[in-house]
């Protein structure tokens, strides 16, 4: 895992430490709600690999209900959305971003090829012009360069807008199937 890679957005915002982080399976309730009391810098809540396509739809709303509602205690709260080129990215990412968004700290985008699809990432969460869209958008986002195909520095990667956010249909590459 890489480290931050922008700077704070407010002077109230601190650079938090990321020392430890615990992955926790989004389809799991018993997991989310014990990963809230365990010691870690950061939580990364996965949408990915550790959840089954027959459940990635409940996993998404129990992600949800879980940064809502639970009592994080300052960790650095992270969604691991679905790999770029599967069917399920958009959908995580506009049911997360727009349900918990302001309990959210940072969007994963995992095995990233190239800084396209971290530039695609940033258009979805760029918001339209003509609708504000809710109050807060996560901070950043970060690509896992786990299987990237060449090299990718961080200056090839795109850096989120400093404004509300809202989620752009227009981003949404038209080779993507419609997910549910």
């Amino acid at each position: 895992m890489t480290a931050a890679m922008t700077a704070p957005t407010t002077p109230t915002d601190r650079l938090r430490p990321r020392r430890s982080c615990l992955a926790v399976p989004g389809s799991n309730p018993r997991f989310l709600e014990k990963a809230q009391g365990l010691p870690a810098d950061q939580v990364f809540l996965d949408l990915e690999d550790s959840v089954a396509p027959l459940v990635k739809q409940s996993a998404r709303q129990m992600v949800v209900d879980a940064l809502n509602n639970g009592d994080w205690g300052g960790k650095i709260r992270v969604v691991r959305v679905n790999d770029w080129t599967t069917q399920w990215t958009y959908r995580d990412v506009v049911t997360v971003v727009e349900g918990a968004g302001a309990s959210l700290d940072c969007v994963m985008l995992p095995k990233v090829a190239d800084a396209g699809q971290v530039k695609a990432l940033d258009m979805l969460l760029t918001p339209d012009r003509e609708d504000d869209g809710p109050a807060r958008r996560p901070d950043r986002h970060r690509g896992s360069d786990r299987e990237r195909q060449g090299p990718c520095s961080t200056s090839t990667r795109s850096r989120p807008p400093r404004r509300g956010w809202r989620p752009s249909s227009s981003a949404r590459p038209t080779s993507w199937p419609r997910s549910t």
